[in-house]
């Protein structure tokens, strides 16, 4: 471990090696969001007599975000043109099925690959909040205030950034396991990997393993991992592409051939100014939605089969 300090220099390397080009995507307040703008909430572009996105029992979905490419900076393989739309359910869980991200019809995205400013639709149904099937009707209005991660829209716009791995993946392991056999540094960092890649086997060892041995290999372990976050840590921003983070754990860890969603497509994060709450987008307490694709599908302009989750601390 005395050596840890010097593969700093290798974890700025990895870093360098690993870092993937996003688009950034900033939020502000505004009285001339136009109908066709890439925006957060608000009301959605649609054609003239487009069915409006509902859920599998009919209720009708809330727009979450809208992307217009047109006026975003250019990433690979996502488009160019055309506007992406992020709908949720309006309920308690924004649309997300708990301990189960597929989509089960609570969200849809969608892809107008063409815009017909002229011959768009103008008369939007109403969006009503989605009540749980068990609840005491005395916390109604709180649920329902509480349900949607902010109010109003905010205007978007977006800046080309490059963003380094974040620790929290579920390929994090994989890309830095080879690395670290790549420059000769694997038994430095080998306590993290003993743990943290399979915690039922590390369990089952420390049934035979000396106590001193057990305690001294967990501090190691601990150590290294802080060494990660501090280099590896949350970016915490709204994001296209590159690599998303978690306030608990990436979804493809447990949910069943998830894996298939290698791209991030979308991430919205939390976000606060002190004295402007009105301005706040908060996904339960600080938390954050992720929307994954498979990279193909994305390359093919087919979002039909999206992965979306979101946690909070």
């Amino acid at each position: 471990m005395e050596n840890l300090e010097k593969a700093k220099n290798l974890l700025e390397g990895f870093k360098a090696e690993t870092k993937q080009p996003a688009i950034r995507l900033t939020t502000q307040r505004s009285d001339h969001i136009a109908a066709t703008s890439s925006k957060f909430g608000g009301l959605p572009y649609l054609p003239k007599n487009f069915a409006y996105p509902t859920c599998a029992l009919g209720n009708r979905l809330k727009l979450l975000a809208q992307l217009n490419f047109a006026e975003l900076p250019p990433l690979a393989d996502f488009p160019t043109s055309g506007i992406l739309q992020f709908f949720v359910l309006h309920d308690e869980n924004i649309g997300r099925e708990w301990g189960n991200p597929i989509n089960d019809g609570k969200y849809k995205v969608i892809y107008h690959k063409e815009i017909h400013e002229n011959d768009r639709m103008t008369d939007f149904p109403e969006i009503k909040f989605v009540p749980p099937k068990f609840v005491d009707k005395s916390w109604l209005p709180k649920i329902s205030a509480e349900s949607f991660p902010f109010e109003g829209e905010f205007l978007v716009t977006g800046e080309l950034v490059e963003v380094p791995p974040i620790s929290y993946t579920w390929d994090f392991n994989v890309k830095f396991k080879a690395f670290c056999e790549k420059y000769g540094i694997f038994s430095e960092f080998e306590p993290y990997f003993l743990i943290t890649e399979n915690f039922g086997d590390w369990l089952k060892m420390t049934e035979t393993m000396p106590q001193e041995e057990q305690l001294a290999t967990k501090q190691k372990s601990d150590k290294i991992e802080d060494l990660l976050i501090a280099f590896f840590g949350y970016c915490e921003w709204h994001l296209i592409g590159s690599y998303p983070f978690f306030t608990q754990e990436d979804p493809r860890f447990y949910v069943k051939n998830s894996k298939k969603y290698d791209t991030l497509l979308f991430q919205m994060a939390s976000e606060y100014e002190q004295g402007k709450p009105k301005d706040c987008i908060m996904w339960g307490d600080m938390g954050v939605a992720n929307f994954f694709i498979n990279r193909q599908n994305l390359q093919n302009l087919k979002f039909d089969d999206v992965l979306y989750n979101w946690d909070c601390s």
